[in-house]
């Protein structure tokens, strides 16, 4: 049977909020979907939990699990391999989508894009908030600023299969790295102003994209795309790093980072953000 689109849910380990993310897609107002569930070697039995799930619901569910853990880009790509739709929408497992998420990128989608995207809800301990300001067509130097496309797109497969998924070498900056190789190869993104993915971090539980090697992953991903940069670009997102190695304090040493005192931040805030 053909499928349109197939929601990618990467796991480990987190039932309750695997639970949540799914619950979100039942009342999507867009219903020609599938929903591969990837599993990074869980030690709690995800199998049987979607079994379960699956006799009182009406998604229609497909599970893998890796034999061993192998990361976050490694469970993604081989849910992707197993697809079946045309279209991919990833959704972390303790995230959500809002009901007409689905819907609202696929019509708003258009062969010229590379991706759609959306706006974003930021949930907190401290509250709510929307992660952008405006709709924008995202080009290639936009997205060499920092993700500003978010954490979840709409794309096809095809492409992503095209330029190998996910780099599995990368520890952290893992989604911007995709996006940005998509824009690209691909051409711009659009991203709607709409918020339709809701971004859980008030949670206890760290996200799967998260790394205790974060700033390896974030040299890394400079190094891969510094070449493209220019020299304010360069300069953020060397703050960036530093400012991570200080945990998020701005000491000397991370101001020194910028050739131009604070401008390439500020004015990365002022467009993008």
């Amino acid at each position: 049977m053909d499928i349109l689109i197939s929601v990618v849910i990467t796991t480990h380990n987190r039932l309750e909020l695997l639970n949540r993310a799914l619950s979100s897609l039942e009342n999507q107002t867009f219903t020609d979907f599938e929903v591969i569930v990837s599993d990074d070697c869980s030690n709690v039995d995800v199998h049987d939990f979607l079994e379960n799930y699956k006799k009182h619901s009406q998604l229609t569910i497909r599970y893998r699990r890796n034999s061993e853990n192998k990361g976050a880009c490694y469970t993604r790509n081989e849910g992707i391999k197993i697809a079946r739709g045309k279209y991919i929408a990833g959704l972390d497992d303790d995230d959500e989508f809002t009901p007409n998420r689905l819907e609202v990128l696929f019509n708003a989608y258009k062969p010229e894009y590379s991706f759609i995207t959306s706006n974003t809800t930021v949930v907190k301990k401290s509250g709510q908030t929307t992660l952008f300001k405006s709709e924008r067509l995202i080009n290639l130097k936009d997205m060499l600023w920092g993700n500003i496309a978010g954490t979840q797109v709409l794309t096809e497969k095809a492409k992503l299969l095209e330029l190998g998924g996910f780099d599995e070498e990368l520890t952290s900056a893992q989604d911007a790295d995709m996006w940005l190789r998509l824009i690209e190869c691909y051409g711009p993104a659009l991203r709607l102003n709409e918020p339709l993915y809701i971004l859980h971090t008030e949670h206890e539980q760290g996200r799967i994209s998260t790394s205790k090697n974060k700033i390896k992953g974030l040299l890394h991903a400079y190094n891969k795309h510094s070449n493209k940069m220019n020299e304010n670009q360069k300069s953020l997102h060397k703050f960036k790093l530093e400012l991570y190695k200080r945990d998020k304090k701005l000491t000397l040493s991370v101001l020194k980072c910028f050739s131009f005192g604070f401008i390439p931040y500020l004015i990365y805030r002022k467009l993008f953000i």
